[in-house]
Parts: structure tokens; sequence; C-alpha cells
């Protein structure tokens, strides 16, 4: 019974289970009693809460837990729903999720310029421990007080340049951790591998890349209180939901476009490593437009706008953007033109990649 109970304290944890604001479940007991208790949802599979569960076992002190079959058995018991929807995801899981795969590619490409597939296999695997453990296992590391510095929150959250959001611990922190620590060891492995097939890239390849980097230092270098640099990208489409929604409503329906520009300007003439940068985000929410280059082409005349009204000392501007075809086409780059020639603003400069 100990170990049961033990079990069901951990499957409890708050990190792998969120409760439903409405609806509720009824547990009959071998005794005939019946016991309602709220609708939760786990947002974590059977197995990997049965793992998490035996390896947290093993680490506090080799504790003797039931068996995998039996652990099973007991979940099956303890129903919950399983979350499967995937709309509304944090801003942080999406990016988490966003830069796995974007280090996922980084090895491939890496492996075709010349890096070996034993190399390309360590980094993928490592990438996937750290993958697991970010997502399902860190959240169970988390303490508020802990000899630990990742697994500390008091220690994380403290802000050294503020006092009002700063706490200190009354323990130290030397204790190590070596599934946190694998995030390090990740990074260390990526910069390794790069460096180590660098020279075996095209230089055309490098000279992109290189050539890339290079234009936007020189603008933000160059950047003076007359100037201004203008990051363009369209983000993920908005899907209107409602709260009862009908069939008819949820067939062929269209997603609202979300276009965010980023306006990096400066009050100083200082060097760069000096300079104090002010950014302004302007988001356009198109409901019935598409993402074209008619769409780019108000969106930059109503940016020109706004900074004529925020900024009017402004006479130079520079669009940044990446190669989609909305922006890299000749409509956009004759509208800008002509813009140019009519604005007040004097100068309009337009970069790609």
């Amino acid at each position: 019974m100990p170990k049961v109970l033990h079990f069901l304290e951990y499957i409890s944890c708050p990190s792998y289970h969120q409760a439903v604001g409405y609806g509720s479940k009824t547990l009959t007991l071998s005794s005939g009693a019946e016991i309602k208790i709220p609708k939760i949802v786990r947002n974590i599979l059977a197995s990997r809460l049965v793992n998490s569960y035996m390896q947290y076992c093993r680490e506090e002190s080799e504790y003797q837990c039931l068996s995998r079959a039996t652990l099973f058995k007991i979940l099956k018991v303890c129903v919950a729903s399983q979350k499967r929807n995937m709309h509304g995801l944090d801003n942080i899981t999406s990016e988490g999720m966003k830069a796995v795969d974007v280090l996922q590619r980084l090895i491939s490409k890496l492996q075709v310029f010349g890096l070996s597939h034993e190399v390309s296999a360590c980094l993928e695997s490592l990438l996937a421990q750290v993958n697991q453990h970010l997502k399902f296992e860190m959240k169970s590391h988390i303490e508020s007080k802990s000899l630990c510095a990742d697994h500390c929150s008091i220690y994380s959250l403290s802000d050294p340049t503020c006092d009002e959001f700063r706490n200190a611990c009354s323990h130290k922190h030397d204790q190590h951790c070596d599934e946190c620590s694998a995030t390090c060891k990740l990074d260390t492995a990526l910069i390794e591998a790069f460096e180590s097939v660098c020279h075996l890239i095209p230089s055309d390849i490098q000279d992109e890349i290189k050539h890339t980097e290079q234009a936007r230092q020189a603008i933000l270098t160059q950047l003076n209180p007359q100037h201004a640099l203008i990051i363009m990208d369209w983000a993920m489409k908005f899907l209107p939901i409602k709260h009862r929604e009908t069939q008819a409503d949820f067939f062929g329906k269209k997603g609202i476009s979300w276009h965010v520009a980023t306006v990096i300007t400066t009050a100083t003439d200082e060097v760069e490593s000096q300079k104090k940068f002010d950014v302004q985000t302007f988001i356009h929410i198109l409901q019935l437009g598409t993402q074209g280059w008619f769409s780019v082409a108000h969106i930059v005349n109503d940016l020109m706008d706004q900074l004529q009204t925020i900024s009017p000392n402004i006479t130079e501007i520079f669009l940044k953007s990446d190669n989609a075809g909305c922006y890299h086409c000749a409509p956009l780059l004759s509208y800008i033109y002509h813009r140019n020639v009519e604005s007040p603003i004097l100068k309009i400069e337009a970069k790609f990649g």
C-alpha cells in the first residue's frame, strides 16, 4: 500500500495534469462508496510518466517501486483525459519546439558538408535527450529551495540588477545535475562540430552567410538619429474560435494574417558598442487581405505615416526582410521607389536575406 500511495502522490503533481474548469467524474470504490472528483487532463503520455517515475525512484536512494506493468494498471484505473489539442501553445513552448527542429536541420546540413556519421548520430542522440528533459522531466526538478542552481527557482528567477525582484538563498548551490547540464554539453558539441567542418563548406555559402550578417552589422553601425531599421515578417496566422461553433463555421475557416514590423532607432551618434537602441513593434492584422506584395505595400505606407508622426526627424529608412515573394518582387520595389519620391523621408533602402 505505501508504494501505491507513493506513485499516486507522484502522478498527482500539478506538473503532469491540469484541472478542467467544468465537469466531474465519479470513482466507485471496492466498498461501493462513490467519490466525485473534478475532471482532469493529463499533459504527458502514460509511458513517459511511468519512465519518469521509475527514474525518480532510482535517484531517490534506489527506492523499490512497483513493477512497470502494475504502474500501467494503476494509471488505467486513475482515468484522466489525454491532452491532444495543439492550439494555443504559449510562446516558450512554441519557440522551444521550433529551436529543436532548427538544430535537427543544422546537424543534417553539417553531415552533408562532411561531418562524420558517428558524430552526427551522437549529436542527434544528445539533442533528443535534451529535448525530452526540457519538455517532460525539467518541471519535476524545479524546487523553491534546492542545492542545485539549475533546480532552485528562487535563484533562477532573481534579478541581480533589481532589488525588488531579487531574493537571496539561505543555502549553498554545491550540487550538480548531469541531465540539466546536458544543454551546455550540446551547445559546446555543436560549436565544435561546426568548427570541424567549417573549412569544407563551399565559399559561396559562407559568403552568403557572412554578407547577410555584415549587412545587418553595417546598418547598426551607421545608424544615427536620422536613420531607422525596419525588420518585417509575417507571423503565424490566427484562427478565430467561437465558444459554440457549428460545422458550417468550422469547415473552410480562413486564418487572420498578422504582420510584425520592428523599428530600431537610436538617439545618439556614438559607436555601436556605446549606442542605446530604441525598439518599437508595429503589428498589422489583415482579416480579409492576403500575404502578397499589395498588402505589404499598404503596410509599408502605414509605417511611413506612423514614423513621420512618432519620429519626424527620420530621413532615411532601411527595410530588412527575408526572400519571400511578397517582399522580394518587382511590384513592391517599384512601389517603394515611387513612395521614396513623394515621401518626406528622403531615402528608402530594401535588403533581403
